[in-house]
């Protein structure tokens, strides 16, 4: 009978790790089914009443696969994930001795300290198993029995064979998930750089595949990249849809960022991403430490959540932010951080790539409407109008204006002799034989400095009568003076006015200064 009852016992183990194996090979992906196929197997060989696998996530264990488990028991267990750091379970000091670990009667607080959970369990006697990777714990398979009874030597060598098994399935999991992701990210890498090479000029659909392949792969809830304009301002250039359409908070958050941006740089956060040059990862915004004032506002209506910034940089200078957020609070992995990286790196390359284009193609459009000018000048040698006519229809559209002027002064009045607005030439020029009088004026200001007078906000200065006109007639906030001067003496004015408040970069005014020498001549 004994050598009868051990081949029944030996055969039904074996048939049960068989079962668990084909568990494995069946559902590989499926890591829950697996576990609940295991921890049931053990659970009902070793006679015992409970049984829970715990995964574990950093300092806390968490359950994977449960067997027998109450509500209650179920409910407390995923509200209060086991602290690995306190020694009092049997959980943690599995974990930290890398060996079994039981205790016969866990209602002797001398030798288990986890009261709170055992009148919820209602076990008596607990058994752990490290579940182990290369001697290392990444998990732990407990069973419990209602009567005090210990697990002997027989039961304990059988369910570390399951832990063992475990750790197989585990294994396989996290090597088809890396896998998984990897090519996935590859994908979406491969995808983003096809619409880059598809779209040389325009940076706006490669940000548009970038955010919707982060926000897919990360499962954030919100994605955004900022950049640093030439105004010294942080315009929002792509927003992400929200990841769940249904998502009560996304219109509060697209109000907020449309009243929000664009923004100045010192009180941007992409600004502040920017400067830093740095990756600024948040795992919990609301707790954090160094969190900046404005995602701590942000945290109190969106709730508590995790944020990732990634600056974009080039050649050392960060010219814009990569924003990604996620609720409830979820820290970003290191590799989820790499692969934000490798985003904002294209994003940066797709930048480049339309600044050169464009930079290539205003230098066509500049040399083109330089040759086409100087072609006038030479077929009109005794009339300037013709070739003031050229230069401020051909200046409008280059620099994106609203309006362009060329004025002819004797030192003493000034008159526009030609003009043109997007429309065309301006057949109507207003008022001529102005007097050259700096209170009266800004032209005059111009003309007796002989120096170029840029006044990019009409809105925060006491306007002249002239040019209060000129603004209620015109709508105009912004213009560019240009003297044309010969032998220190000024003799007219190039004008470019917009009607919009604009600062002209660098750049834009040296073409405007290859139009005031044109006239010149």
């Amino acid at each position: 009978t004994h050598l009868f009852n051990e081949t029944q016992q030996a055969l039904e183990r074996q048939t049960a790790t068989a079962n668990v194996l084909k568990a494995i090979s069946r559902s590989t992906f499926d890591l829950t089914a697996v576990l609940e196929t295991l921890i049931s197997t053990a659970a009902r060989l070793c006679h015992a009443w409970l049984g829970v696998i715990f995964k574990i996530d950093g300092d806390f264990a968490r359950p994977a696969g449960l067997f027998g488990a109450t509500p209650a028991l179920i409910e407390h267990l995923a509200s209060r994930p086991i602290d690995l750091r306190d020694q009092n379970s049997v959980t943690s000091r599995a974990v930290a001795t890398g060996q079994a670990f039981q205790v016969e009667d866990t209602t002797d607080q001398r030798v288990y300290g986890r009261g709170d959970v055992q009148q919820v369990g209602g076990y008596r006697t607990l058994l752990a198993i490290p579940i182990l990777r290369e001697g290392v714990a990444i998990g732990v398979l407990t069973l419990g029995r209602q009567e005090v009874q210990a697990f002997n030597a027989t039961e304990i060598e059988l369910v570390t064979s399951f832990a063992d098994q475990a750790a197989i399935a585990m294994e396989n999991v996290r090597l088809f998930n890396e896998t998984r992701e990897a090519l996935e990210q590859q994908t979406a890498s491969a995808e983003v750089l096809q619409v880059i090479g598809s779209s040389v000029s325009d940076t706006k659909p490669v940000f548009e595949r970038i955010l919707s392949s982060a926000q897919r792969i990360l499962s954030t809830n919100y994605v955004n990249i900022g950049l640093i304009g030439a105004d010294g301002l942080v315009h929002l250039s792509v927003n992400a849809s929200p990841q769940f359409p249904g998502d009560p908070l996304y219109p509060r958050v697209v109000e907020f960022l449309q009243r929000t941006f664009p923004q100045p740089v010192r009180e941007s956060l992409h600004g502040y991403v920017a400067h830093k040059c740095r990756v600024l990862h948040y795992p919990d915004v609301q707790n954090g430490k160094e969190v900046p004032p404005a995602l701590r506002e942000a945290n109190k209506w969106m709730g508590d959540h995790s944020e990732l910034w990634v600056p974009l940089v080039w050649n050392g200078k960060g010219i814009g932010a990569f924003g990604v957020a996620r609720f409830p609070i979820r820290p970003f992995s290191d590799k989820e951080i790499a692969l934000i990286k490798t985003f904002a790196d294209q994003a940066v390359i797709a930048i480049q790539n339309a600044r050169l284009f464009n930079e290539t193609q205003e230098a066509l459009a500049q040399q083109t409407a330089s040759a086409d000018i100087l072609r006038v000048i030479s077929g009109s040698p005794t009339d300037v109008r013709p070739v003031f006519d050229a230069i401020v229809s051909t200046a409008v559209p280059l620099l994106q204006c609203d309006m362009a002027f060329v004025i002819d002064t004797d030192g003493k009045t000034f008159s526009p002799v030609s003009g043109a607005t997007p429309q065309g030439l301006m057949g109507e020029l207003g008022l001529r034989n102005l007097p050259v009088d700096p209170a009266l004026n800004f032209p005059s200001r111009a003309i007796l400095s002989r120096q170029m007078l840029h006044l990019p906000d009409w809105t925060t200065i006491d306007l002249p009568a002239h040019e209060r006109g000129i603004y209620e007639a015109f709508g105009c906030r912004s213009v560019l003076y240009l003297p044309l001067l010969r032998a220190d003496e000024c003799i007219g004015l190039l004008v470019f006015g917009c009607n919009r408040i604009r600062v002209f970069s660098d750049k834009e005014i040296v073409v405007a200064e290859s139009f005031r020498d044109q006239a010149l001549i």
